[in-house]
């Protein structure tokens, strides 16, 4: 079965573990990439679910572990609020699927 992992300081996973989701607790960027290098191992993670915050201060992690694992990966806002990370990764992806820049970006 799929398994979905939020990643993220411990308030922000919490709530993810609440409805079953699998949670990593990670509070520092320098330790996001042995985290997700450690859930890219397991082929039954299909989608992982970012704190904007951590994504945002450590990028090149979230592009090692896109090399590495077939799992969908993905920024969510913090309770601090949206930094603009998630969308713009987002955007950058979808122009980079179709060509386009779907979405709009300034």
């Amino acid at each position: 079965m799929a398994k979905t992992v939020a990643v993220g300081p411990r308030a922000w996973v919490a709530p993810f573990r609440g409805v079953g989701f699998e949670s990593v607790q990670v509070e520092e960027p320098e330790d996001l990439l042995k985290a997700l290098l450690a859930i890219a191992g397991q082929r039954d993670v299909s989608l992982v679910l970012v704190s904007e915050v951590l994504a945002g201060k450590a990028p090149a992690a979230i592009e090692e572990f896109r090399k590495r694992s077939r799992a969908v990966i993905c920024a969510l806002p913090t309770h601090e609020g949206a930094t603009g990370t998630g969308y713009e990764e987002t955007r950058r992806l979808v122009e980079s699927s179709l060509g386009i820049d779907l979405l709009g970006g300034a």
